[in-house]
């Protein structure tokens, strides 16, 4: 009679009979205790003296043999198939490197199993994630080529790693004599120190997951932290597994099976099944007893009901690289590290608990009710654009919705193109008077009727699934005030100096979304400091109109004067004002809509050097602004972009009303000497000339001299950059208006024509299916990461 379990055992020949040998002994020395079929799955035999070979091995066993090819795929790839072949309720599976470490280990496995709500079972469990550990990789490879200064720590954490990536900084941790070489050429050339090239790395990793060579689909795996039952050992119900797709026979198909977003074990986190870590004491463990059970990465590894290769490597590091993987396995869940742990600026950190973090995987509740939406678009002589935007709200999977459009004195035949559409949601109003850009928003919001508002420029749009999701947020967070999203960034063909062929990125729009990958309340500390950096002239988010989503209510309390928006920039006023009023912002890591830069839009005359276009576009005279006097006091001669932008902070200032909350002139000021200095062709006698003479003249005496030091540092940074670079690079990022350079990552380049076409790839699942390679070649510490870390 057949067992209700199968033990499969992978012997993969590739590995070697040792491997075999060593699993056949603890499997006799260790009883099982629980009735079983053993199953040898044999991989890759094909002779008879390999399988008299095998037959030897478990000789005395009995066991039924199921024989593979080797090119089948990975160890789960051999599980899969091996379960199409038995007709078991439930399976063990172990791999090539499994050696059995307690009596009695299967009965440990299935009494725990057995227990009410437990999805599966395993002998190790880790909650890394394969895209944090290889951010972290790809930092510590990158840092370490650049080259920065000498680090230390930085040698010793990852010796295994850059004794083959980059041999230099071991052999300098090893040789005094060579150390000192370093030490003395980082002096000489004015090396970065690797914590100066941390803020810089947010963008090589953005860049790193654009490429096309297999990088990318590390985009696939949760953040950390990501709980899964690793594959070296589990027990699981026979249809779970055979129910997890796999794509192909590739490593990365293998890993998304264990770790993956669709994986086995996020399968059961999404049903609300327990994962459970049995030890050889035969408890088992909770996702967040994982960490102190003296497991996989966990003391001394004492309580492993089964080890395998990766276990007994771990055994085999110095204390200190020991200490780096259990971070990268548990961080700040494990208590010998703070909650706030992090390696080289990467967040290991403990930002919820476990059953919040299993809960954001969950798949949703059907929300209470369908919330009415409104889609705000002012439009202005761009008819196409327009009803590509609408296009992008007619085809969501949702009915409740509103789309009015304000018509700003177009030349086009804007409502009669509407009413062709024959949609009673869709409703238009006209100005013949061409009014500022301002204005044209605040005519497009007084028209909205629903409980939420996104407004969007006439090439922006919402993405897929846009209502569902909002409409789910707001279920779940009790109808937050506001909420803001990443973007789809699409760049039309022909905006782009350089890719005129035109792309889609995907688009960080904060700084507090980075690194994300589930939805969560904002906390009041860090939407106050969001709005002082943009104050500060120094931001951290970007103002983009479609990545905000606000109730009606919010909209009301922003009124002044009868208007929601004031300023010269609209969106810079309204992303900033909106962010302080909400009593509650949901931060949303998803792509959620589009922004759109085409060629008649403001971003195209930025990009191509014809500003004065697009201000006129704008229409709005800043001389006759109503805050003008107060702020011209301040304003220097140079791009207007800026002036009118801090115009915009002193409304957001007056509005705030607070006088520890100010706009920062100052930081203005020297931003605009900044960018005279380098317009100027003589490094040496710009204050001798005209331009520069009266330049000059409206400047303090603090700011003159601040301005001849500065060009006297940029000067130097240009004639040694060898010695002076590192300086006029720092200078370079103080006066950048920004705190940090949000990524973006690229998604498709020349693939669409118009925003409708990347809404219909998404839709359909194409878009992200031509991004992956079905079986990347990886590059070897890639591999390796992989394999360290599964």
């Amino acid at each position: 009679m057949t067992s209700k379990i199968a033990v499969i055992y992978l012997a993969r020949l590739a590995e070697g009979f040792a491997a075999f040998e060593a699993f056949a002994d603890s499997y006799r020395k260790h009883a099982a205790g629980e009735p079983h079929d053993l199953v040898i799955l044999c991989k890759g035999f094909t002779k008879p003296g390999e399988f008299a070979g095998i037959s030897a091995v478990f000789t005395g066993l009995p066991h039924q043999i199921i024989t593979i090819p080797d090119d089948i795929g990975l160890d789960i790839h051999a599980y899969r198939e091996a379960c199409l072949r038995l007709k078991h309720e439930f399976v063990c599976c172990l791999n090539t490197f499994a050696h059995i470490e307690a009596d009695d280990w299967l009965e440990k496995l299935w009494r725990n199993f057995s227990q009410p709500g437990v999805g599966m079972v395993g002998a190790t469990g880790s909650f890394e994630s394969l895209y944090t550990s290889y951010k972290t990789i790809n930092f510590v490879t990158w840092a370490a080529t650049s080259p920065a200064k000498f680090d230390r720590r930085l040698a010793e954490d990852y010796r295994w790693l850059l004794q083959s990536v980059y041999p230099p900084n071991v052999a300098a941790l090893e040789s005094p004599k060579i150390r000192a070489r370093r030490l003395i050429g980082d002096h000489l050339n004015n090396r970065s120190t690797v914590e100066e090239l941390i803020p810089q790395f947010e963008n090589v990793w953005a860049e790193t997951l654009s490429l096309s060579n297999g990088n990318s689909v590390f985009r696939d795996f949760p953040h950390f932290p990501n709980p899964h039952i690793r594959s070296n050992a589990f027990l699981v119900r026979r249809d779970d597994l055979l129910a997890i797709a796999l794509e192909d026979k590739g490593k990365m198909s293998a890993c998304r099976f264990e770790s993956g977003k669709d994986g086995l074990s996020m399968h059961m986190l999404k049903r609300g099944l327990q994962l459970i870590v049995v030890g050889a004491d035969g408890i088992g463990y909770p996702m967040d007893q994982w960490a102190s059970s003296n497991g996989f990465r966990s003391g001394d590894q004492s309580n492993l009901l089964v080890s395998d290769n990766q276990t007994k490597v771990y055994a085999s590091y110095s204390d200190q690289v020991k200490k780096t993987h259990r971070i990268m396995a548990f961080g700040g869940f494990s208590n010998e590290f703070s909650d706030d742990i992090a390696l080289f600026g990467l967040p290991y950190a403990k930002t919820m608990t476990l059953a919040e973090r299993a809960a954001n995987f969950a798949q949703p509740k059907q929300p209470s009710k369908q919330r009415f939406f409104s889609i705000a678009i002012p439009t202005h002589n761009r008819l196409d654009l327009v009803l590509d935007a609408i296009k992008t709200v007619t085809h969501q999977n949702y009915d409740n919705w509103e789309i009015v459009v304000f018509d700003n004195a177009s030349r086009e035949p804007i409502a009669d193109a509407i009413n062709a559409l024959g949609d009673k949601r869709i409703r238009s109003e006209r100005s013949d008077e061409f009014l500022p850009v301002t204005s044209s928003w605040n005519r497009a919001i007084n028209m909205v009727k629903g409980q939420y508002v996104t407004m969007v420029g006439d090439d922006d749009g919402i993405a897929p699934g846009y209502f569902e999701r909002i409409n789910e947020l707001a279920d779940r967070f009790d109808d937050p005030d506001l909420v803001v999203s990443n973007l789809y960034q699409f760049m039309h063909p022909g905006v782009v100096p350089g890719r005129r062929q035109g792309y889609v990125n995907g688009m960080a729009v904060a700084d507090f979304l980075m690194d994300k990958d589930q939805p969560f309340v904002l906390d009041r500390e860090t939407i106050r400091q969001s709005v002082d950096n943009s104050l500060k002239m120094n931001r951290s988010f970007q103002f983009n109109m479609p990545a905000f989503c606000c109730s009606k209510k919010l909209l009301e309390k922003m009124r002044v004067g009868g208007n929601v928006l004031h300023s010269p920039f609209p969106d810079y006023y309204f992303a900033n004002l909106a962010m302080h009023l909400a009593e509650k912002v949901i931060a949303e890591p998803r792509y959620l809509a589009f922004q759109g830069v085409s060629k008649v839009s403001f971003g195209f005359t930025m990009m191509n050097q014809k500003i004065g276009d697009g201000f006129k576009v704008l229409n709005h005279d800043v001389e006759k602004d109503v805050i003008y006097n107060d702020v011209s006091k301040h304003l220097l001669p140079g791009p207007r972009y800026q002036s009118e932008y801090i115009v915009t902070m002193a409304y957001v200032e007056k509005f705030i009303g607070d006088p520890r909350r100010r706009t920062d002139y100052r930081k203005y000021r020297k931003h605009q000497i900044w960018q005279f200095l380098q317009s100027q062709q003589s490094l040496y006698r710009w204050a001798k000339r005209d331009a520069g003479r009266e330049f000059l003249q409206k400047l303090s005496s603090d700011e003159r001299r601040w301005a001849i030091r500065a060009n006297a540092l940029r000067m130097l940074s240009l004639i040694k950059p060898q010695l002076f670079g590192r300086v006029g690079r720092n200078l370079e990022r103080e006066m950048s208006p920004y705190k940090l350079a949000l990524p973006g990552v690229t998604y498709q380049s020349g693939e669409h024509i118009t925003l409708f076409d990347v809404f219909k790839d998404i839709e359909s699942g194409e878009f992200f299916k031509t991004k992956r390679m079905r079986s990347p070649k990886l590059p070897w510490f890639v591999e390796r990461t992989i394999n360290e870390h599964r």
